[in-house]
């Protein structure tokens, strides 16, 4: 008899339980059904703080078809070219500093160069007509190179971890097959671009 209560208590729980489970999950639907506005009213205001075109550089340096840019830690800006095959490097108030790289297929020379990352003392380099993955030196200085056949696509975005190491977002396509879905990975390599690992597939 000492533990009729007790038991009647748990009774109740346990009826009771399905209709707050129930209440809560209603409750859920309704916030996720809900949509909320984050700016009631007001605007946006975007301000131009800084402006890179072809009056930033000397006569003899053509700005053609930036593509892509990257930031060093010290606040320098570097500008991918896809039609001049090169880097135009800036400070972080705009002023042209140097050219790096070339038209060209040897060490330090670009063809098509379509995307680029900036580790801690290096740029990598996705040089697309040349296939290939290159490093320089923040001062331009060829490091090394890297074919695709250690790939398991071709290259798309690449993007710089703190830690010096690379990460390469590359997609495979089969041709032979239209109905076969393209495949994305994302492949970790070291700052001398060794493959380490595939992290995404």
């Amino acid at each position: 008899m000492k533990f009729k209560p007790a038991f009647s208590t748990f009774i109740l729980l346990l009826v009771g339980l399905p209709f707050l489970f129930s209440s809560f999950m209603n409750g859920q639907k309704k916030a996720a059904d809900t949509l909320v506005e984050i700016y009631r009213q007001g605007k946006i205001n975007l301000v131009q703080e800084l402006v890179i075109d072809q009056s930033n550089l000397p006569t003899e340096v053509v700005l053609a078809s930036p593509i892509d840019l990257s930031l060093d830690s010290a606040g320098n800006i570097y500008l991918l070219d896809f039609r001049e095959s090169d880097i135009k490097k800036f400070d972080l108030k705009g002023k042209f500093l140097q050219v790096i790289g070339r038209p060209g297929q040897g060490p330090g020379e670009f063809n098509a160069p379509f995307s680029l990352a900036i580790a801690s003392d290096r740029i990598l380099v996705w040089d697309m007509r040349n296939r290939r993955l290159t490093t320089v030196s923040l001062t331009g200085q060829y490091l090394t190179s890297a074919n695709l056949t250690q790939l398991k696509g071709r290259p798309w975005r690449v993007k710089a971890l703190p830690d010096g190491r690379f990460i390469v977002e590359t997609k495979k396509t089969y041709f032979a097959d239209p109905q076969k879905p393209q495949e994305v990975f994302l492949e970790l390599l070291s700052p001398e671009l060794e493959v380490k690992k595939v992290i995404y597939s």
